[in-house]
This record gives structure tokens, C-alpha cells and sequence, in this order.
């Protein structure tokens, strides 16, 4: 059996005959495919240029507000030999929405010109592509102390460390404690 090309039916001509409900399922689904596509490759660019820091000891160049660190990397240099920095957000916590907000205070006050000490978990850029981690100064944990201080409250996600989140969440129900009394 020959087949004829005169007979083939071109995608254009079966797309025509569609109705127009199947037409903007289509439509709908390759929204859907181009946005996730577009998701995904905004993603990649972000993990491209986020600094991948090691857990380890660092010095804290900036205190930006309570929760977001900007910490010197002496493992990596900039192209004028100076120390590559890192913005760091505080894992575990987020802010409890104040009008007087504290910008930093607390934090400058817990480290206090000490170097500090990276602790990594599972999940180590957030959406945003910020980097994440615990920081500790002399083995106390700062995402603890501002929860103590009624500045952060928990904000976990599944995946996080187990023994790090049941270590907050004390600190929170201690804060909430001392606040009733």
C-alpha cells in the first residue's frame, strides 16, 4: 500500500478542527510548560550566583538587620585580592512584624566583633536565593536567642534539622512563657 503525501493532514489542519475547549486546554498546558520552564532556569541562574560557603568559622563584615548576615569568605577573593563576601539569612526564623523595627541591635549585640561559626542544613538557598544556615557564636545558636528575645518566631520547613527545630521551638514556647507571666 502507497501512501500519498496529497493526503497527509498537516498539524495546522488537525488544530482547526479541534473544538475550542481542547484549543485552550492546549493553550492552558503550554502556559503551564513555558512557566515552569522559565521557573526552572530562573532557578539555575540563582544557584549560579549565590556563593556556595562551606560550614566553618567566618567573620561577619556586615550586620544588615536581625536575620540577614554579610560574612567575609577568606577562601575566595574578589579580582582586587580583597575576601569574597556572602549574604547570609538566618535559618529556622523569620521576623515577628513590628512597627519599631529593632534593625539589627540584637544581632550586633550577640556577636559582638566574635568570629562566627556556619552551620549548614539540608536546605541551603530559599526561594529568593538567598544563602541559609544556623550561625553560632561559642556554641550558642543566634536564630535561638532571637526567638528567646521575642524577635523571630519558628518558621521551619520539612527537611530542616530535627534537633535544631525542637531547640527552637523550646526557646519559643519559653518566650511565650515568660511573656504571660
Amino acid at each position: 500500500m502507497r501512501v500519498s503525501w496529497r493526503h497527509y493532514r498537516w498539524p495546522a489542519t488537525a488544530f482547526r478542527r479541534l473544538s475550542t475547549r481542547s484549543k485552550l486546554i492546549l493553550l492552558l498546558a503550554l502556559c503551564v510548560a513555558l512557566r515552569a520552564t522559565w521557573d526552572h532556569f530562573q532557578w539555575r541562574h540563582r544557584l549560579s550566583t549565590v556563593p556556595a560557603l562551606d560550614e566553618g568559622q567566618y567573620a561577619v563584615a556586615q550586620v544588615i538587620d536581625d536575620f540577614t548576615l554579610l560574612l567575609l569568605d577568606p577562601n575566595r577573593h574578589t579580582n582586587d585580592h580583597r575576601p569574597a563576601q556572602a549574604q547570609l539569612k538566618l535559618l529556622g526564623v523569620e521576623p515577628i512584624d513590628r512597627t519599631p523595627n529593632p534593625a539589627g541591635w540584637a544581632t550586633r549585640q550577640f556577636i559582638a566583633n566574635h568570629p562566627v561559626r556556619l552551620r549548614l542544613d539540608r536546605r541551603r538557598i530559599d526561594r529568593d536565593g538567598n544563602l541559609l544556615g544556623y550561625i553560632y557564636v561559642n556554641d550558642e545558636l543566634l536564630n535561638e536567642h532571637l526567638v528567646r528575645l521575642g524577635l523571630a518566631r519558628v518558621a521551619t520547613h520539612p527537611g530542616d534539622s530535627a534537633s535544631v527545630v525542637r531547640q527552637l521551638k523550646k526557646a519559643e514556647l519559653d518566650s511565650l512563657q515568660a511573656r504571660n507571666q
